[in-house]
């Protein structure tokens, strides 16, 4: 098999990837977790059409490891991107250039678990932090379709916009960055 960051660089020559049973990617170890994630995807040649989606039946978790780049995504004008039946952990989407659509479907982009202390952060059993994903809209994305996802923030930076956010049956959830009884600059601004 192959692993992750190549089956993606391959998916901006064929249009579409599928992560899970049955599939050429090899999992780590003996479970259904794949890494590293992270990366650019279309920063060659931009996205004109794009599918990432969890093979039929299963439930793939793509797990970034600690300090991991954000996974880029950058569209051409008029570019579609679809992720679909994914959970991602540990590391931020970040939508560059043009789409005229995104949408997300059955994902899970790990918002974070909360816990006492500073960060305000818990961590998994095998002690990596469950910090949360973010997407962060740099570039111009028409239409932002959500539908039957638990994200995390959903926020535009760098002069990025979205014409239309639509978001069905979904939990967007945003955790503080800090804790005590006020904001902070840091609870506010994006990184």
């Amino acid at each position: 098999g192959t692993g992750l960051a190549d089956a993606l660089a391959a998916a901006e020559a064929t249009s579409s990837v599928t992560i899970g049973a049955n599939t050429t990617l090899t999992p780590d170890g003996d479970s259904l977790t794949y890494s590293p994630v992270g990366g650019n995807v279309g920063s060659g040649t931009p996205i004109e059409k794009l599918l990432v989606r969890a093979y039929p039946g299963t439930r793939p978790v793509l797990r970034a490891p600690a300090g991991a780049q954000p996974w880029t995504f950058t569209g051409g004008g008029g570019a579609q991107l679809v992720l679909d039946g994914l959970t991602l952990s540990g590391c931020d989407i970040v939508l560059r250039g043009a789409f005229n659509t995104v949408r997300l479907t059955a994902c899970t982009i790990d918002p974070g678990t909360a816990a006492p202390g500073s960060p305000p952060i818990a961590s998994a059993a095998d002690g990596a932090p469950l910090v949360p994903c973010r997407i962060f809209v740099e570039g111009t994305v028409s239409e932002l379709n959500v539908d039957h996802c638990i994200l995390g923030p959903v926020r535009t930076r760098l002069g990025g916009s979205v014409g239309r956010l639509t978001i069905t049956d979904s939990i967007i959830q945003g955790l503080p960055a800090t804790t005590g009884p006020a904001y902070t600059a840091e609870d506010i601004y994006d990184p």
